[in-house]
């Protein structure tokens, strides 16, 4: 990778070290999609255990905290973590932040309903955290880098809900999904 690219990824934010506990302005609790739906807002997603034989993407996508006061507009990109997020062995899927109504409108493809589309990069377990990896390059000389966060235009003041999903690497499906609420 050129020394540029990376001083572009670093400058942005996305390769410091990030402390256990940080500010948080916004989660998106990914939960896995069953039957075509998910479980409402007021439901357990602690129903039972995983079945650990099909892929699974679980927990809080997180809006890091900006320092500034709530009442100030957010009208810029906002730093997105990962870190508590649960994935089954070996998968990497692709997170996009979307503006649709409900994770029930989404069907298997990337961009459904012409919704506002943003791609947040692949999410891979390092250690015991899940970082974003990011696609820096063109073509054959695209690499995927360890980013740990990544960047997004998140607003509380969007017009219709903001949904974090996780798409299957393999075959575009929806994984998981989780409406991104503000605190």
């Amino acid at each position: 990778m050129k020394c540029h690219a990376f001083a572009v990824v670093v400058a942005a934010g996305c390769a410091a070290d990030m402390p256990r506990e940080y500010p948080v302005d916004a989660v998106a609790q990914l939960a896995p999609r069953i039957g075509g739906s998910l479980p409402s807002p007021t439901e357990s997603l602690d129903a039972g255990p995983l079945r650990l034989d099909l892929p699974y993407v679980v927990g809080p996508i997180e809006v890091l905290g900006t320092g500034k006061p709530s009442t100030v507009p957010d009208t810029g990109p906002r730093t997105l973590a990962a870190y508590r997020v649960q994935l089954s062995d070996d998968l990497a899927p692709r997170l996009v932040l979307m503006n649709v109504d409900t994770c029930v409108e989404i069907g298997p493809v990337m961009r459904p309903n012409g919704g506002a589309f943003q791609d947040l990069g692949l999410l891979r377990r390092v250690g015991d955290e899940t970082h974003f990896f990011v696609p820096v390059g063109e073509g054959s000389r695209r690499i995927y880098v360890d980013t740990e966060t990544t960047t997004a235009f998140a607003s509380r003041t969007g017009r219709s809900p903001q949904l974090v999903i996780a798409v299957s690497p393999n075959d575009s499906r929806v994984l998981a999904c989780g409406e991104l609420r503000w605190r």
